[in-house]
């Protein structure tokens, strides 16, 4: 009764999605009732999950090859089963939400198809057992999110991305869904040549038998270490890790229930599920291959590392108020990616695995409801920019509320979720590198600071425009009642964290911590939180003048920020390239005429030389006669000389 009760949860969002797709606008109300009835279904397995059981659900046999079996199979887990809750009940917060913000939008029945395809395909991923139905689900979540970046393809200007005018440049709808497409499509493409490179190796896609097999049967040292490398290509891409960073910020093209589930809540988390969920396998893999392993897990450690820093560094100069969201988004992102790295690094794996579910789950929460009351501001003030808004405190308090309290959650501020997730990635990171812990602390001061910008200019500062509408109920509710979510689960926090690292303890046999840096960790967070709330609070608040000279020195970073110079960077890649293909291509087609011109060439003088051949003996004895006098007198001359 399990499988088709799961089977039928993981496809009825994009059933009711198709079905209603004739009924435009009022097919919100089906599309949310179809995720809540998905979320009682995966709320069923939460129980066993919760004691660390492991339910391996075998499919029918889609295909073989060469003797190995790709089936519909599910994995129900701890680590499946809480995913699969964030998708479904983040999904209904945010259907609810887009009743209202779709009322008068273009392609309401195109918007609601393609949003309950993305949760059935990001919930095919999280639950499936092997790569291939993992990578069919992951690539389900990418041509959705394409289609949603670019739904106002007609391009109007008031929907394009960047500015303002003069300040830095602006991007098109329709060009940042391409932008996104292309640059996951390529770590998508090196991913699944890792997926073929393991398959070659242990001749199975399946995750369970991989885990077994990877700790005794002897591999080519080189050939996995190059699986592994690829492998690791398909989650920094899909989650905007380094050096894929760049597409997400872009992504804030689309309607803002599309940023709140996919691009911060979901479907950027996707890259960081799946490098949990093989974990266990390079785990295992480490007793035979250590070389492997560790790479695997230093370049998913390094590159969060970079993101987080990078991603705080643009927050804190960033004008649009989705784009700031974003780029804290990538940095949080890249927070749980260090866990991860860690864990596979250090001899304790289950403390950093724990701590980046853990902060996957916080983070869900609270940055969806940071999303969606930044709807709910957009809405009333008419504009994008937090520079152009201002005390919509009075027009927008319910919206007020909720960002604030999501706001500092991801400052970290106890006892809020937000506080304990960070706290563990710092613990876990601590004991193993104490100057990624160290960087990863500054990255949260920046944090703190670019949250309480974002929370003056758009609340309290001196409005720059009068605000145009009244505050929407549907559109705050959902965000208050996650950003309360946020506040009520922050005071078991402790407590979440400790069932999580037990559940993954008995699910995939991992022995508890020997050493935690938890007295770092809280002095590290304790010193982010201060000074970053404190700088922000002296400059913007009190106005203080050292504070505000700390502005006027950091002006030039601003401005070179601004115009985006690592993406410039990768246009300039692209640029070269595109002219190296067309003198390639210009060379391609001088070849090609030139071979013709030998062609005809050649054909004519087979036709002239054709004549000669006449059959009258009186011509043939006259160029034989002019030869010979060519002959003669070629050799006088050279006498002569």
């Amino acid at each position: 009764m399990e499988q088709p009760l799961l089977w039928f949860s993981i496809v009825l969002p994009c059933a009711v999605g198709a079905l209603c797709f004739p009924f435009g606008r009022r097919s919100g109300y089906a599309v949310a009732s179809s995720s809540a009835i998905s979320f009682l279904i995966i709320g069923s397995f939460a129980l066993p999950a919760i004691e660390g059981e492991v339910d391996h659900v075998q499919g029918f046999e889609w295909w073989g090859i060469q003797g190995a079996k790709v089936s519909f199979g599910l994995i129900v887990d701890p680590i499946s089963v809480l995913m699969g809750l964030i998708v479904s009940f983040i999904s209904i917060a945010v259907f609810i939400y887009s009743i209202e913000y779709m009322r008068n939008e273009e392609g309401p029945s195109r918007f609601w198809f393609l949003m309950s395809c993305f949760e059935s395909s990001m919930l095919l991923l999280v639950f499936s057992d092997n790569f291939i139905m993992s990578f069919l689900g992951w690539e389900g979540v990418g041509l959705s999110s394409y289609f949603l970046i670019g739904h106002y393809y007609r391009d109007q200007k008031e929907r394009w991305l960047g500015g303002p005018e003069g300040v830095a440049p602006f991007e098109r709808p329709s060009i940042c869904g391409e932008k996104a497409l292309l640059t996951t499509g390529l770590a998508d493409s090196l991913m699944l040549v890792g997926i073929m490179m393991i398959f070659s190796i242990y001749g199975t896609f399946d995750y369970l038998e991989i885990q077994t097999l990877a700790s005794t049967k002897l591999v080519n040292p080189s050939y996995i270490l190059a699986a592994s490398l690829l492998l690791v290509m398909g989650p920094l891409g899909k989650s905007a890790q380094f050096p894929f960073n760049e597409w997400l910020p872009e992504a804030m093209s689309g309607p803002t229930p599309v940023s709140a589930l996919l691009h911060s809540a979901t479907m950027v988390k996707a890259g960081v599920y799946l490098v949990a969920r093989v974990s266990p396998i390079f785990y295992s893999l480490s007793l035979i291959s250590p070389v492997a392993s560790s790479s695997f897990f230093l370049v998913a450690a390094t590159a969060g590392l970079l993101t987080a820093l990078i991603g705080s560094l643009y927050g804190m100069f960033a004008l649009e108020m989705k784009k700031v969201l974003a780029y804290s988004t990538v940095s949080q992102l890249g927070f749980m990616f260090v866990a991860l790295g860690i864990a596979g690094i250090s001899g304790d794996p289950l403390l950093g695995l724990s701590a980046a579910i853990f902060h996957i789950f916080a983070h869900s929460i609270f940055k969806a409801s940071l999303f969606l009351g930044a709807g709910s501001a957009i809405h009333v003030s008419h504009t994008i920019y937090i520079t152009e808004m201002g005390s919509l405190v009075k027009k927008a308090p319910k919206t007020f509320v909720a960002m604030l309290i999501s706001a500092l959650s991801l400052c970290a501020l106890p006892p809020l979720m937000g506080f304990w997730s960070k706290d563990a990635i710092l613990a876990a990171v601590y004991p193993v590198n104490a100057i990624a812990a160290i960087l990863l602390a500054m990255s949260s001061a920046m944090t703190c600071f670019y949250s309480v910008r974002l929370l003056w200019y758009t609340f309290v500062a001196p409005a720059r425009k009068e605000a145009h509408e009244k505050e929407a109920w549907l559109l705050a509710a959902p965000a208050l009642m996650l950003s309360g979510l946020t506040l009520l689960l922050g005071l078991f926090g402790q407590s979440i964290e400790h069932l999580i690292s037990e559940s993954l303890s008995h699910a995939l046999d991992l022995v508890g911590p020997h050493n935690s840096g938890a007295y770092a960790a809280l002095f590290l967070s304790a010193f982010a939180l201060l000074s970053g709330l404190g700088t922000a609070y002296l400059m913007y608040f009190r106005r203080n003048r050292a504070a505000l000279g700390l502005a006027r020195l950091t002006a030039g970073m601003r401005e070179s920020l601004m115009k985006r110079p690592v993406d410039r960077l990768y246009y300039g890649v692209a640029r070269a390239v595109k002219a190296v293909s067309r003198s390639a291509c210009s060379f391609g087609v001088f070849l090609d005429k030139s071979s013709q011109a030998l062609a005809r060439a050649t054909l004519e003088s087979a036709r002239r030389l054709s004549r000669v051949h006449s059959g009258d003996l009186n011509r043939y004895l006259s160029i034989a006669g002019a030869l010979l006098l060519l002959l003669i007198g070629f050799l006088l001359l050279v006498n002569l000389i």
